[in-house]
């Protein structure tokens, strides 16, 4: 059995807010140090910082892409955006892309949900992210657009 101790879904407003509390705690511990006399020059955020983006999650994770001849509707969608372990839905004409944090259990689910609501699939493919996918995740164009 998995123990979780604060779960919260990747880019959520909860993420932020444990990974905001995260970094004033550590500004408080730094200067209760610093009132003691330790020159910490900053040592406490780096922590801080890598808390936080843990508790903020990776913008881009496994990819799913599944291609239809009638591509899903928005309710689809909006189901298929709400399934434990998705972090984005983006539907491009007929392909519909799905980034999760685990394909082998959202895989599934999203072809099971689809699947109840009508929809075939026609070809799947998967694929780990990569670093295009993350400087895309972060800053919403690609290297081409900049």
């Amino acid at each position: 059995m998995r123990r979780v101790i604060l779960r919260v879904r990747p880019w959520s407003p909860s993420a932020f807010l444990a990974a905001l509390i995260a970094i004033v705690l550590a500004a408080t511990i730094q200067e209760m140090f610093t009132v003691f006399g330790a020159k910490l020059y900053f040592a406490s955020f780096f922590p801080a910082i890598l808390v936080a983006s843990l508790l903020a999650g990776a913008p881009a994770g496994n990819k799913l892409a599944l291609k239809y001849d009638v591509p899903p509707d928005s309710a689809a969608l909006a189901e298929i955006k709400e399934l434990p372990g998705v972090i984005q839905v983006d539907l491009a004409g007929s392909e519909l892309s799905v980034a999760a944090t685990d394909l082998g259990t959202a895989a599934p689910r999203v072809l099971e949900r689809l699947a109840a609501r009508g929809f075939r699939c026609q070809e799947l493919t998967s694929r780990r992210a990569n670093l295009e996918d993350v400087f895309l995740a972060l800053t919403g164009r690609t290297l081409r657009d900049t």
